[in-house]
């Protein structure tokens, strides 16, 4: 009987440093959206998606909002990107454009 409550008792330990390791695996492999790298991708995407949306709205009404919201940028990724800003040089393509900090 002793047996057996040491082999359950073994197994348990087992199970929970096992689950304790795997725990650490995938929270150190979410911990990537702090990489420089990885931050400056989601900018220009959040960039890329402002552009997009000023190409399907097609109207004056929405360009100072997607301005706005192009300028909020710098201000969501302060540690990787320098300045980002509404280019309207040319009146068919509106761009949100980002400059980055220069990563080391």
């Amino acid at each position: 009987m002793v047996e057996w409550l040491l082999i359950v008792a073994a197994v348990a330990g087992f199970a929970a440093v096992t689950g304790l390791a795997l725990q650490r695996i995938l929270e150190s492999s979410t911990d990537d959206s702090a990489d420089p790298a990885v931050r400056i991708l989601e900018a220009e995407v959040l960039a890329a998606e402002i552009e997009a949306e000023a190409r399907q709205a097609g109207s004056a009404n929405l360009d100072a909002e997607l301005r706005r919201r192009c300028r909020e940028i710098s201000q969501a990724f302060p540690d990787v990107v320098e300045r980002a800003r509404w280019d309207v040089s040319d009146p068919d393509a509106k761009k949100c454009q980002i400059e980055a900090l220069s990563l080391p």
